[in-house]
């Protein structure tokens, strides 16, 4: 990724290994998770297509950010959840190139947000 001139330029890859991204940004909380005994569990919803376009970089960085948050806010012995699912949208339904949607829920037993 690379952001210049106040543009964004991102690259699409393709992967069928979704726990691979979620596993390399849970790596730098590690420690601040088996310290504070955090259960993390990652969990499918939904049948995932057999290969994801997405921008990686992007998806970690914004999974990255959540993840802080859950693990920063969170207690001694809580839990995180990623889920991880996918969607057709309802447009391309009927088009001979199906469009997906994938989601990634982050639940957590943090304070939260009032």
């Amino acid at each position: 990724m690379k952001i210049s001139q106040n543009k964004l330029n991102v690259k699409l890859y393709e992967s069928t290994d979704l726990v691979k991204p979620i596993m390399k940004v849970l790596w730098p909380f590690e420690h601040q998770i088996e310290k504070r005994k955090i259960n993390v569990s990652i969990l499918f919803k939904t049948t995932i297509p057999f290969a994801v376009k997405s921008d990686w970089t992007l998806y970690e960085l914004i999974i990255f950010n959540m993840v802080q948050n859950a693990v920063k806010y969170n207690h001694t012995d809580g839990e995180i959840a990623i889920l991880i699912g996918c969607h057709l949208l309802p447009e391309s339904s009927r088009s001979l190139e199906k469009t997906h949607v994938l989601e990634t829920e982050i639940i957590d037993t943090g304070i939260g947000i009032s």
